[in-house]
């Protein structure tokens, strides 16, 4: 865990020296792509952080789906779990007859935390700044 938290910090310099140095030198496509590489260098470093608190959010909603103690620590590849459980029961038509708000509640939750990574300016969630 303190491995990818390091490594999302040299990142996240790279991306401030990237945009504070070295982008408002560059004009027309350099600037453009070093923007781009910018962008990729933040979703990389949020997504090393592992999504914070919108994952602990999706983790939550998934246990409450298929009423699993809440207050549990969470498990190493738990939650990636959990997506594929979902995933194979959306399959099998598990939740066909109704979608139960706890189903639309986690999957809500999973979009917030793709958003949290990707775009979090847009999900409004918190994270590194862009």
């Amino acid at each position: 865990m303190r491995d990818a938290q390091q490594l999302a910090s040299l990142l996240e310099i790279a991306r401030h020296t990237l945009r504070q140095k070295l982008l408002p030198e560059l004009e027309g496509e350099r600037k453009f792509q070093a923007a781009m590489i910018a962008n990729a260098l933040a979703v990389a470093a949020r997504s090393l952080d592992g999504g914070g608190e919108a994952e602990q959010e999706e983790r939550a909603a998934l246990r409450r789906l298929y009423a699993l103690p809440e207050d549990a620590p969470p498990e190493p590849g738990e939650l990636e779990s959990l997506r594929r459980r979902l995933v194979d029961d959306l399959r099998r038509g598990r939740f066909d007859e109704a979608a139960p708000s706890l189903l639309q509640e986690a999957l809500r939750r999973r979009v917030t935390a793709r958003l949290s990574i990707s775009n979090p300016a847009y999900s409004g969630t918190t994270g590194r700044s862009r």
